[in-house]
Parts: structure tokens; sequence; C-alpha cells
């Protein structure tokens, strides 16, 4: 497992080298499917888990290869932890993005209401 997992890692690296203005998880749909390679599945896993389960920023993580590499061989692993987390993350930014448009928009309206 240990293997696929630094072979994942190595296509990785030669993703991140590319400068096509592609996003990481389009370079590496065109690199994987339909192409033979070994870890094919479980570059789509990545993709997978990177743009609908856990996403982030259109960039595959390094930390999800030991996920991905488990789910390939039908080891089953518990997502809600890390789908919940990320949902708390981005409810978090969310709220940090609320109250500093509220702090913004009340500066404005007392701004006019001085003049």
């Amino acid at each position: 497992m240990r293997e696929v997992e630094n072979k994942l890692i190595l296509e990785r690296k030669q993703l991140k080298n590319r400068k096509e203005g592609h996003t990481y998880t389009s370079l590496c749909m065109d690199m994987f499917v339909d192409k033979g390679s070994e870890i094919e599945h479980e570059a789509f896993i990545a993709t997978w888990l990177s743009i609908s389960v856990i996403p982030h920023k259109k960039v595959v993580e390094c930390c999800f290869f030991s996920i991905v590499v488990n789910l390939a061989r039908g080891n089953p692993i518990a997502l809600a932890p890390a789908v919940l987390a990320s949902i708390y993350k981005d409810l978090t930014l969310f709220k940090k993005t609320i109250i500093d448009l509220s702090k913004y928009l009340d500066g404005n309206a007392d701004h006019k209401a001085r003049k």
C-alpha cells in the first residue's frame, strides 16, 4: 500500500510542475483517465475526494492518499468526520465573512449619518 501512496505523491509532484492554467483535479483526470496507468483507480478516487467529498480548492492533497489507497483496496473508511470537519471549516469562514462584512456596512452607515 505504501508503494501506491508513493506513486501518487510522485504523480502529484509532476502535476504541480505543469503550468497549463488548469486546476490540479482536471490535470489529474487528463493524466489518468483511459491511460491504463496502474494507479488510475486511486487517482480517480483522490480526485473525487478533492472535488465532491472534501472540497479543497480543486487541489488533490497528499493527506488524502492513505485514505485513497484504503478505499481502492475495499477497506471501509469513515468519511463522515472528515466531511463534517470540512463543513465546519467552511461555516467558520462564512461566519467570519458575515461579521467582517457587517462591520464594513455598519461603518458605511455611520459615515453617511455623520454627513
